[in-house]
């Protein structure tokens, strides 16, 4: 049984009165054996951000939902074109309900998932963001945020640079106790060093996990979302996300 739960929160940058001013958004789901998390931060320059980050986690979450065997079993750059293919598929389909003119990059938005199902694992990254695991009292990172030049410069699910950088990452769910989590950029800040590559407020972090696995699903979501906007949203204008897998 995969207990998932998440949260997003609109940060310093956005209307905090608001919650729709919040351009992340998460998209979690449990049933028999299982389990799927997935965060979509909408680009701040694009003019559906939003809209974009729903649709992207939605699409995602649906198609490993339905397909994850078969989505599995394909090799990893395939696995990156289809992905990236359903998802700028839904998006222009969007476009042309709407009509005005609209096109795929005023949808632009990143992507982080991990889907179970049995002991099979598959995680897709798209953009910054990142993506760890506890295991065994251990904190691992499984995938890193891709950032160009600079720092506020990412890949989005709607970039021509998606197939290519997508990090797709196939593995075995270890025995025992595990947690797989993501965060968007916003909430990395608090919990990521660029500079060194690798995790800080490790307790914070562990904390989050154990609280996953104890609480129940309404007090951990209700306990994640107060965190988030009252403490890890105040120290960054972006926007804020984080969910969390537990077995």
């Amino acid at each position: 049984m995969w207990l998932c739960n998440g949260a997003a929160v609109p940060g310093l940058g956005h209307d905090r009165n608001d919650f729709l001013s919040c351009q992340d958004a998460f998209k979690v789901i449990s049933r028999r054996n299982f389990g799927c998390i997935c965060i979509s931060d909408g680009a701040g320059s694009a003019k559906y951000a939003r809209e974009g980050a729903e649709l992207t986690a939605s699409a995602v979450i649906q198609l490993l939902s339905d397909h994850f065997f078969s989505i599995y079993n394909t090799s990893q750059d395939k696995i990156a074109s289809k992905i990236t293919g359903y998802v700028v598929g839904k998006i222009q389909n969007e476009c042309a309900r709407h009509g005005d003119g609209r096109t795929v990059r005023d949808y632009n938005a990143t992507l982080l998932a991990v889907a179970v199902k049995g002991r099979k694992c598959l995680i897709l990254h798209v953009g910054d963001g990142i993506i760890g695991c506890y295991s065994n009292n251990r904190l691992e990172i499984l995938s890193h945020p891709w950032n160009g030049e600079f720092k506020n410069e990412t890949v989005f699910i709607t970039s021509k640079l998606a197939i290519s950088t997508m990090d797709v990452v196939k593995t075995k769910v270890p025995y025992g106790n595990i947690s797989y989590f993501m965060m968007s950029d916003g909430t990395a800040i608090s919990f990521y060093s660029d500079e060194k590559r690798e995790l800080i407020s490790k307790k914070g972090l562990i904390q989050l996990c154990n609280l996953s696995r104890s609480l129940t699903q309404e007090d951990f979501q209700e306990m994640l979302r107060y965190n988030l906007f009252e403490r890890i949203s105040k120290n960054t204008l972006d926007d804020c996300s984080f969910c969390i897998m537990t077995k």
